[in-house]
Formats: structure tokens, C-alpha cells, sequence
């Protein structure tokens, strides 16, 4: 007997996500992904490291079509770190160019889906097609009110942390906020992403 032919890719991209068996009240207002061991998952199978990359990008797209789908508010991946700047030239470029293919292809689903696109990190180190590709994604689905889809781009924590000190120490030395009263909830509304749930 003939093998069943394997569905058509327009098919797999039409098939809904698997229902959702958690009762309402628990289901996670954000979660997080962080986009590590693909190059790792590639070397393990013999396969140059673009390869894995382009194998998470088709996961993570699985992945924010659950979470539209379920009614997740807010997600966020760790798509590019600071430290991901170390790696080969031709590594980076291609990552770099994955990113910005993967938000110009996807951003008819993202709408369509009615996601909005927001974007954390230092974007002044990304190529300028790449930066106009998340211009256009985050103008594109501003609008949008369903799944917060918050990208971690070029991003370090680090560089978040000194931001928010120096917000709280402008605000302070200009008679804004009374230093006794800086809490760990002023620091975090001055983090990234905000009005993101927690």
C-alpha cells in the first residue's frame, strides 16, 4: 500500500492548535521563551547551525499561534541576547536576516491574529533592514489588542537595569520622586517590556 501523502504546507499551517485544557483562571497571563540550543540541535544531527535557527523560528511561529489561540496576554522571546554578538559574522548575519524575514512573512498572520508586536533591546547594533522590518511590524499591529508579542532583540539585561536607575535617579534629582519612597515596584515599572503583565 502507498504511503499517505504528507500534507500540503499551506494544510499545516491551517490546522488549529491543540485545544487547551486548563481551566481560565490557569492560564498564564505572560510567559517566556528563550531561543537557546538550536545551533546545539543542529551540530547534535550533523547540520550547519543555520539550520537549527530556521528549525526554531518554525517552532516559535507554532508557538505564538497556541498562545493567540489560547488567549495567553503576553509573550515574550528571547530572540537575540547582547552575548549572541560574539558569535561568527556569518552566524550573526544570518540570524539577522532570519529575524527580519521571519517578521516580514509573518506579519499577515500576526495581524490577522491580532497580535501586537513590541520590541526590547539596543536596535541602534541592528542592520537598518532589519530595524525597519520591526518598525513596520510594531506600526502594523499597534493597534492590535490580543496576544502582546514582545521580541528581546540585540537585548541585555544589564543595559535595562542601568535605564531604569537612571529614569529613577532623573525623576529624583528633579524633585519628582522622594527617594524614600523607591520601591521594587518603581524599579520594575521602568523595565521592559511595560504594561506587559507580569
Amino acid at each position: 500500500a502507498a504511503a499517505p501523502a504528507a500534507p500540503a504546507p499551506e494544510e499545516e499551517e491551517e490546522r488549529a492548535p491543540a485545544p487547551l485544557r486548563l481551566p481560565r483562571d490557569h492560564v498564564p497571563r505572560h510567559v517566556a521563551f528563550i531561543m537557546d540550543g538550536n545551533a546545539r540541535w543542529a551540530s547534535a544531527r550533523g547540520l550547519a547551525p543555520s539550520i537549527g535557527h530556521e528549525r526554531g523560528v518554525e517552532a516559535l511561529r507554532e508557538v505564538v499561534r497556541c498562545c493567540a489561540a489560547w488567549e495567553i496576554p503576553a509573550m515574550t522571546v528571547f530572540a537575540f541576547s547582547h552575548e549572541n554578538w560574539r558569535r561568527s559574522r556569518e552566524e550573526v548575519e544570518h540570524l539577522m536576516a532570519l529575524l527580519r524575514d521571519c517578521l516580514r512573512d509573518e506579519l499577515p498572520t500576526l495581524t490577522k491574529e491580532n497580535v501586537r508586536v513590541c520590541v526590547m533591546g539596543d536596535l541602534g547594533m541592528v542592520e537598518d533592514d532589519l530595524r525597519r522590518a520591526v518598525r513596520d511590524a510594531i506600526d502594523a499591529t499597534s493597534n492590535n489588542d490580543g496576544l502582546r508579542l514582545c521580541v528581546a532583540l540585540s537585548y541585555g539585561g544589564r543595559q535595562d537595569i542601568v535605564a531604569a536607575t537612571r529614569a529613577i535617579a532623573a525623576e529624583a534629582s528633579a524633585g519628582l520622586l522622594d527617594p524614600s519612597e523607591i520601591t521594587e515596584r518603581t524599579f520594575a515599572e521602568r523595565l521592559p517590556p511595560r504594561g506587559a503583565p507580569p
